[in-house]
Parts: C-alpha cells; structure tokens; sequence
C-alpha cells in the first residue's frame, strides 16, 4: 500500500474505483494561499450579491437533483422527494 495516495474501493465488488496522490506540503501550502486570497475577495462582494449567487447555486442544485438524470455512470437516476 502506497502511504502517499489513496484509493476507493466500490463496496459491492470490491474492486478499485479511484486512486488520488495525496498532495505535497507544498502543494498544500499553495492551496491555503490561493484559498485565503479567495476568501479576502469573496469577503468584499456586497452581502446582497453573495445571497444572489448562493440562491442561483441552490436553485441549480435542487433542479439536477429533482430530475430524473441518471447519476454519473452508476446507471442509476437520482431523485429526491419534493416534500420539504
């Protein structure tokens, strides 16, 4: 077993789906960076614009869960109650 990745198995065969590399420290570090000048940008978006885009977002996910698209390659179709 490799220490510097991971990988999935699918539980009904038990057969790999996915292995990811673990990123370096240094990649880690980049990620914070950009992360944290992301968020000083995102933090001087007016309030009423962020709650726009947080609601297209929600208005977007909700309709691909609420339709009958099969899931990505499981052949299955992901559908939600419309009770709330």
């Amino acid at each position: 077993m490799d220490p510097s990745s991971q990988t999935t198995i699918t539980p009904h065969n038990q057969q790999p789906l996915v292995t990811r590399t673990y990123p370096s420290e240094e990649e880690l570090d980049g990620v914070i960076a950009r992360a944290t000048l992301a968020q000083k940008a995102w933090a001087r978006v007016p309030l009423k614009d962020r709650l726009a885009i947080g609601t297209k977002f929600l208005v977007s996910l909700r309709s691909f869960f609420t339709s009958s698209h099969p899931a990505e390659g499981s052949g299955y179709a992901i559908r939600t109650s419309s009770r709330r």
